[in-house]
């Protein structure tokens, strides 16, 4: 999925996969995940989720903000998957990154549509 795309791909999780009707309408979807800072250094009030992969489905970047080392979040993704007049599918990918230096701090992100007749 994401070899040669010069993204960190040793960790990546499903945050999420819909099947929606073709049409005209854009579906409304949400995404609920828990991270965690396992690490020894606190992450930056820059920690954020930045979109590095596809169709941004109405989250192109989410600010996270300062988390200690052990703490753990619960993230919501809400999503508005576009319309599609013909099946197919997409996949978008999300990092959790210090927005301040792109730096990596955590995994991929992953969330595929699905439109279908």
């Amino acid at each position: 999925l994401l070899s040669g795309s010069g993204l960190p791909t040793s960790q990546a999780y499903r945050v999420g996969r819909v099947i929606v009707p073709t049409g005209e309408v854009s579906i409304p979807a949400c995404a609920k995940v828990v991270v965690q800072n396992d690490g020894k250094v606190a992450w930056p009030e820059s920690a954020a989720l930045a979109l590095v992969l596809g169709e941004d489905m109405g989250l192109p970047f989410l600010q996270l903000g300062a988390m200690a080392p052990g703490e753990a979040a619960e993230i919501i993704l809400d999503l508005s998957v576009p319309p599609r007049k013909a099946p197919g599918s997409s996949r978008c990918a999300w990092a959790l990154i210090d927005a301040t230096t792109g730096a990596t701090l955590g995994p991929l992100l992953l969330f595929e549509a699905v439109w279908s007749k």
